[in-house]
């Protein structure tokens, strides 16, 4: 697949992106306002900014905008040479209808319906054929399959509910709804890419899949004391570095072995002063950053920078929640990826 201007523009928007220089700027605002007007200086934000008045703002709307503009910024891109033609190149609406299912589950579990309403992104209503907002009317986990009958949803979630119809565990909905859009993305990239673009796309998959896969095996380990093969249930059937090295992982006795073991891998970590999440994270952007700039293929650059934009929106969000509970500087600057 061509569309080398593809290619080039999203480089030229990447070379847009927040740099440790403009998160120390960040991290030393005392307040949203300053926060605010320090990224409508940005490029990057400017735009979306511009008729903002930063000495009003709420921090949870200028969280909702910068989500926002990841998104709008994505359907630029996939708009730029028709890219949206093709099933693979919905890859981030399909992220973005996972997430808020995960999130509907998350408010379900906690009998918090109603308020997912709120929770649902303008702009998700108008990209996603998933009627989102009608999930909030369903009070059991049967309604909900009903209600997503027609979708692609439906069955990797049919697959968790129990034979005798009780409510399924939802942490096995997670990992459900998360494998199928991985599975979703390879099989759509197999069906519609070249071969060496496919390979590309799976290496920033069992990438993604590592570090998350990592993450939550060192939380389970540490907090839990969970067993290997408990761990390994709970993962993502997918790796960069192969299934049988993450198993030595989940067996490990300790949380701080399982760092020794990635720490002899391409996830290798020279800053044991931040949490594992943003350790993880910064592994995970050495990665996308190092596809940007030598793939020639439009699919696996837009992959590689949108999981960029997610990583910038987490660390905003690191830094806007910071200011507000006016958190120490090295506590926010533990939870930055850069």
């Amino acid at each position: 697949m061509g569309f080398d201007a593809t290619v080039a523009k999203i480089r030229t928007v990447f070379g847009t992106a927040l740099t440790e220089a403009d998160y120390r700027e960040m991290t030393n605002r005392q307040s949203i306002a300053e926060l605010c007007d320090y990224l409508k200086g940005l490029k990057r934000f400017h735009d979306l900014l511009i008729d903002v008045e930063p000495s009003t703002i709420h921090r949870g709307y200028l969280e909702q905008l910068i989500k926002k503009e990841t998104f709008l910024t994505y359907r630029r891109l996939i708009k730029f040479q028709q890219l949206d033609r093709y099933e693979f190149f919905r890859f981030y609406i399909k992220k973005a209808e996972t997430f808020q299912l995960i999130n509907f589950l998350h408010m379900y579990e906690a009998g918090m319906n109603e308020e997912y309403l709120a929770s649902v992104p303008g702009y998700m209503t108008e990209y996603s054929k998933l009627d989102l907002l009608g999930l909030a009317s369903c009070h059991s986990f049967e309604e909900i399959l009903t209600h997503l009958k027609k979708t692609e949803y439906y069955k990797p979630l049919k697959r968790i509910m129990p034979k005798d119809g009780s409510e399924p565990e939802l942490a096995r909905g997670e990992r459900a709804l998360r494998v199928h859009y991985y599975k979703s993305v390879l099989d759509a990239a197999k069906k519609e890419l070249t071969e060496t673009e496919y390979k590309e796309i799976e290496r920033l998959v069992g990438t993604d899949a590592d570090l998350i896969n990592y993450t939550n095996a060192y939380r389970m380990k540490k907090y839990f004391a969970l067993d290997k093969d408990e761990i390994e249930k709970r993962s993502l059937p997918f790796s960069r570095i192969g299934i049988a090295k993450m198993r030595e992982v989940y067996a490990c006795d300790e949380a701080e072995d399982m760092e020794q073991i990635m720490d002899r891998s391409v996830y290798r970590n020279n800053d044991p002063e931040q949490t594992i999440e943003s350790r993880n994270a910064r592994a995970r952007i050495k990665a996308v950053r190092h596809m940007i700039e030598l793939t020639s293929s439009a699919a696996a650059a837009l992959f590689a920078f949108m999981m960029i934009c997610d990583i910038e929106t987490a660390n905003l969000t690191h830094i806007i929640e910071g200011i507000r509970y006016k958190a120490d500087l090295s506590e926010i600057e533990a939870q930055l990826a850069v």
